[in-house]
């Protein structure tokens, strides 16, 4: 009897997936043919495809038939359509070619009941359109996407941005009070105060090139190698756009600032690292498809270090941590999408050092994950005005007597409805010693929120003076706000973010 009703059980899921994703299925409406003026149109119908393939992939991924090659090929293909998507944004169209046949030869062995046939047939349609964007002009597309940090050049020419000459989120950072390294102003929440390498020198970085053993005069890390405070610290921008392939981990070092305003830099191979250290900012840059690691590893003991506008993704071990003992950390603007592991601030409830640990987490967009949005051990984590969209079982966690402060997020649920992990019939094996508490959250498409009092309920504010309190935008608009502004900005997606619609 158990068997039959675990077949039955199976049909139904089956079914399930079935007709959410033949739903979903309707071939778009092609934009071939059409003259160089619709090339943007045409990369918008792409990234729709293979947001549709990537649900359909989802989907079959919870079927409980999905085993061996086959889930491991979807949880693959899941990863790797999020790099078509910004070798896309990067105008990298034989590149994203070349990635999708891989894609769909790694699905071909799935069975077709598991809804991977759908997919495939949405990464045909990508396929087929990327063929015409291959034929058009490179010159058209640069300058459509030609990299401008002016804010004059944007359509409201009125505006100056003098107005903001205080920490805003986003427009002092490209704004003239922010230029160059009157950047570090522009902070806000625990790593307000940061300077970075606004005392050090100047270093503008030329060469996409990396030589571990003996650094390159005019690379990125020649340039890092200049950091430190016995050196006086050091400003690093970029020459042009560049693709930096790391052959060994990136070790940061104190008082340094990475800029990667004016120009779309993208770091792959390896991860960055700042072990033990104080004073850095990283800014405006991507960093990506790293394999076994995260993508930005901040521990033993870091402090003051502003991470802001990093588009970040496809990385086994999650994408930025915050462990060991580092405090007063601020993660803010970034694009952030990862298909298991996403944020983790503390990384072992052994490490008591993470008592100290105070991190703002301000305006992200987290995408996709299926986890840790960040998960908190110990400290205080200040979870404010982000946007949360189809997380898989939690997006917000916290063990071991952590305080999370969830604040004027966005949470707009997808595969799972609840925030927390908790679930209907939790036992006292769950570690409830944690506080994770909502204020003036925003909880669309059913989203549950359930709060965890361990420590009390959170009343005074997470910081010492209010001029670090970061700036709350309202949660109505917020979602249009942060797809428009999170992550590396560059280009027409820079001057789009600057509008003053926002």
């Amino acid at each position: 009897m158990a068997a039959k009703y675990w077949i039955l059980l199976l049909v139904l899921q089956l079914l399930v997936v079935e007709t959410m994703v033949l739903a979903d299925a309707q071939p778009l409406e092609k934009s071939l043919g059409k003259d160089d003026s619709d090339q943007e149109a045409v990369e918008e119908e792409i990234i729709a495809s293979l947001e549709k393939a990537q649900q359909s992939l989802q989907m079959a991924d919870t079927v409980r038939a999905t085993i061996g090659n086959c889930k491991a090929a979807i949880s693959t293909a899941v990863g790797a359509l999020d790099t078509v998507e910004m070798y896309l944004l990067q105008y990298q169209y034989t590149q994203s070619i070349s990635k999708l046949s891989n894609i769909k030869r790694s699905l071909s062995e799935c069975n077709s009941a598991l809804a991977v046939s759908n997919a495939t047939t949405k990464i045909d349609e990508a396929d087929e359109l990327l063929a015409w964007l291959v034929g058009k002009s490179p010159k058209t597309i640069e300058d459509r996407f030609q990299p401008s940090n002016n804010i004059n050049s944007l359509e409201d020419n009125s505006y100056t941005g003098k107005e903001v000459c205080i920490p805003d989120g986003t427009r002092c950072q490209f704004s003239e009070c922010g230029q160059g390294k009157k950047l570090a102003s522009c902070a806000f929440g625990f790593a307000s105060g940061v300077t970075g390498g606004t005392k050090g020198q100047d270093y503008v970085v030329t060469s996409p090139d990396d030589n571990p053993k003996s650094p390159e005069p005019g690379t990125l890390r020649y340039a890092v190698g200049l950091g430190g405070n016995d050196n006086g610290g050091v400003w690093i921008k970029f020459g042009r756009d560049m693709e930096i392939v790391l052959k060994e981990m990136l070790w940061v070092r104190s008082s340094t600032t990475i800029d990667g305003r004016g120009v779309n830099v993208s770091i792959t191979g390896r991860n960055i690292v700042l072990g033990g250290i104080t004073n850095v900012i990283l800014h405006n840059f991507q960093i990506s498809s790293l394999g076994e690691s995260d993508t930005v590893h901040i521990f033993s003991g870091s402090t003051k270090i502003w991470v802001d506008h990093l588009t970040s993704f496809d990385a086994k071990l999650g994408l930025i941590s915050v462990l060991q003992g580092s405090t007063d950390v601020t993660i803010s603007n970034s694009f952030l999408k990862n298909p298991n592991f996403n944020m983790l601030l503390g990384a072992s409830d052994a490490d008591l050092e993470d008592k100290i640990m105070r991190v703002t987490v301000f305006r992200n967009w987290f995408k996709d994950s299926m986890q840790r949005m960040p998960h908190c051990r110990w400290g205080l984590c200040h979870v404010i005005n982000n946007l949360f969209t189809n997380w898989g079982y939690y997006a917000i966690g916290a063990r071991v007597h952590a305080k999370v402060v969830s604040e004027n997020n966005v949470f707009i649920a997808g595969r799972r409805t609840e925030v927390t992990p908790w679930f209907e019939g939790i036992t006292s094996e769950f570690d409830s010693t944690a506080t994770i508490q909502s204020t003036h959250d925003l909880l669309l498409n059913g989203t549950t929120f359930h709060q965890f009092r361990g420590a009390g309920t959170l009343t005074a504010s997470p910081y010492q003076t209010t001029s670090f309190y970061p700036p709350v935008h309202p949660t109505g608009t917020l979602p249009a706000l942060v797809q428009s502004c999170s992550g590396a900005l560059f280009g027409k997606k820079l001057q789009q973010c600057l509008l003053p619609s926002f």
